[in-house]
């Protein structure tokens, strides 16, 4: 008999965020086949968000005419620390979740379709490394840089927990201590756009000159920080490469570490800046590593996906979970 070949199922990819929702319909070649936004109200608590995420997920479907029957399963990327294998965020501070059994409310929400989790920075590694930026390399450091900072390790094309489930948090480590400018702070706190933001904030209600001195009635974005510093404004200057050689001396010391040579590199802030952003952080990991014979087998590579990247990664580890 002939051997018959069916298309693999259809799967939902959601990036959850502190602020919007991101959910898309995502074939097995990894096509969006329709994608939507939402607010993620996490101020109405748990039961508003899980209920968001659903109805956004049947939403894609209905827009594509797809019942929700026919998902292969749905992939939930999360901001916070997950159980991965029990399907659990066990915490999310900036959406106030602590020990929410996410995969178990969703697939009661979706007709009891499969749902997997993984954290949110993991999730737009796994895709970038497959099918962005990296593909082609079945190793590679994620780097993501935007009001924190988090990390990711992809390890023979796959995510990298470790048997704690935190591996690649290169964000929470603690920064050199020759470089405390804050003692004893968290790396995110001395290379995030969040914490450059405010120490520029600070220095012009101190008066200092800047081509951001107008911008009195909002708050500094990447955008703002990305025009000023490829103008060479020197205020935005200082303070970014001061983050930028943080966050290099960090990288270098993971690449020491775990020798892996490809840095993906990605978040608002990154994907805003000038390429100058990404020469300097490459000049500053090549500098700091060990041993300086292999620095040039280091490389930087910006993000390809950019903001579909935590979906597609949410959507492939749906995929992985019903595929094995």
């Amino acid at each position: 008999m002939p051997t018959t070949h069916t298309t693999p199922p259809p799967v939902i990819g959601v990036d959850l965020g502190g602020t919007h929702l991101q959910a898309g319909l995502v074939d097995h070649e990894g096509r969006i086949l329709h994608r939507l936004g939402a607010k993620t109200n996490a101020d109405q608590g748990v039961e508003a968000v899980l209920d968001a995420v659903a109805r956004a997920a049947r939403a894609c479907c209905e827009a594509n005419g797809t019942d929700i029957t026919e998902l292969g399963a749905l992939g939930f990327a999360a901001p916070g620390a997950v159980d991965f294998d029990n399907g659990v965020v066990i915490e999310a501070p900036n959406i106030g979740w602590a020990d929410v059994p996410a995969c178990a409310e969703l697939s009661r929400r979706l007709g009891g379709i499969p749902v997997a989790i993984e954290n949110d920075v993991n999730a737009a590694a796994l895709a970038e490394a497959r099918i962005g930026a990296g593909r082609g390399a079945n190793d590679a450091l994620a780097i993501w840089v935007g009001t924190g900072v988090g990390g990711g390790i992809i390890l023979n094309n796959r995510v990298h927990r470790g048997p704690l489930g935190t591996a690649g948090e290169i964000g929470q480590t603690l920064s050199p201590p020759a470089l405390h400018a804050v003692p004893g702070a968290r790396m995110e706190r001395h290379a995030s756009r969040g914490f450059v933001t405010q120490m520029i904030r600070a220095a012009l209600d101190g008066g200092a000159p800047s081509v951001l001195q107008n911008i009195t009635d909002r708050r500094i974005n990447a955008a703002d920080l990305a025009k000023a510093y490829e103008e060479g404004d020197p205020l935005v200057t200082e303070h970014v490469n001061r983050a930028t050689d943080w966050l290099g001396v960090a990288i270098a010391n993971a690449i020491t570490f775990l020798g892996i040579p490809l840095v993906l590199l990605g978040g608002g802030l990154a994907e805003e800046m000038p390429p100058a952003y990404p020469e300097r952080l490459l000049a500053t990991i090549r500098k700091a590593m060990f041993p300086a014979a292999h620095a040039d087998k280091v490389e930087v590579r910006v993000t390809e996906l950019r903001e579909n990247a935590g979906l597609l990664g949410a959507a492939l580890t749906a995929r992985d979970a019903i595929e094995g």
